[in-house]
Formats: C-alpha cells, structure tokens, sequence
C-alpha cells in the first residue's frame, strides 16, 4: 500500500494498459505543490506534452491519471504540479514515486524512429540473416543506444544502435535487426 499521505489520490492499483515508466519524483519545488523530476529521456521537453500521469508506489501499483496543472523544463529537469496537488507537504508526499503514463498515450514515432520498449524481444541477424540472439536490454552510453543481446549461444553482447551497425527491416511482417558486416564487431563486443 502507498504511503499514507498520498490517501488523496485515491487507491492504487495494477493498470488495466500497458504503462511506461518516465521517472521517479526527486523533490518537491516552492510552497505550491510544484515537484521535479530527472526524465529518464534524453527530450525532457516532451513531458509537457502529456495531459495526464500515474505515479507508482515502487510495487507494481499506480494511482489513476492524474491531470496535469502545470509543466515547464528547468535545465534538464521537469517541473511540475497535478491537479489536487497545492502545497508543499503535498509535493513532499510524492517524493519518491514513480511517475508513468499509459503507453497508448505515447505520441506516435515518426518514420524510422521507435520507442525502446519496442525494440525489447527482437531477433538479430548478420547480413546473412542468421539469427545470432535476441536484444534483451537498452541503455544509453551518452552518445547513442546500446542494444544488450542475449545471444544464440549463450553468451552477451553489445551492439551500438547506429545506422552504419544495424538496420532496421521488417520480414515476412516481422520485425528484425539486422547488423551490417563490420568485422570484428561481434568478438570486440561480446562479455568477457
């Protein structure tokens, strides 16, 4: 059960949609219910763009949407207010939950761009179209994605999610990635 003080938000349950997880609540900001947030995307400025979110209370269970009052970037940051949130005790509660939002609320990738979560599952090949895993994990290294796949034969490695490494084609209505022959590739990015 989420902490007391969040009794204003009503109950807490598991969503009946698919969510995505944009962040956690880090503090509260001012006396007027303003709290911030370190997105976990690198357009921090798309936040604003959503009506509505779910905080979570770290177990699997969220609140219902929650309009947003208020949103602006700080730096890298998003602050923001929710309706029915206008003090600072009641940002100070918020501190520490999840912030989410309903997947279909995502807005639509334009042509060749793709949300990470997609990519989670998809088979990859070489050139050949011989499968050599499956990617398990993303993260950023600060200057793009890096895909983690779980390979064939049973061991992990690291691909850069760039263009000159891998493509992006769809098969027989499946999609797939396709690494481009860089030699050596494989072998300097495979675990130890």
């Amino acid at each position: 059960m989420p902490d007391e003080r969040l009794n204003f938000l009503g109950e807490y349950s598991s969503p009946e949609h698919e969510i995505v997880i944009l962040g956690v609540v880090a503090k509260a900001r001012g006396l007027k219910g303003e709290v911030a947030f370190q997105p976990l995307s690198r357009q921090p400025a798309t936040f604003c763009r959503y009506r509505a979110v779910r905080l979570g209370d770290g177990r699997g269970n969220f609140s219902r949407p929650i309009p947003i009052a208020a949103c602006r970037v700080v730096k890298n940051t998003v602050a923001f207010r929710l309706v029915d949130v206008e003090t600072r005790e009641r940002a100070e509660a918020l501190v520490g939950c999840v912030i989410a939002v309903d997947a279909r609320d995502l807005p639509a990738p334009e042509e060749d761009e793709y949300y990470w979560r997609e990519l989670i599952g998809l088979d990859v090949c070489d050139a050949d179209m011989k499968r050599l895993g499956a990617v398990t994990a993303l993260f950023d290294n600060g200057a793009h994605g890096v895909l983690v796949v779980a390979g064939d034969n049973g061991e992990e490695f690291l691909l850069p999610m760039v263009r000159s490494v891998i493509s992006q084609t769809t098969i027989d209505g499946r999609q797939l990635l396709v690494l481009a022959p860089i030699s050596g590739l494989l072998d300097a990015n495979r675990d130890a």
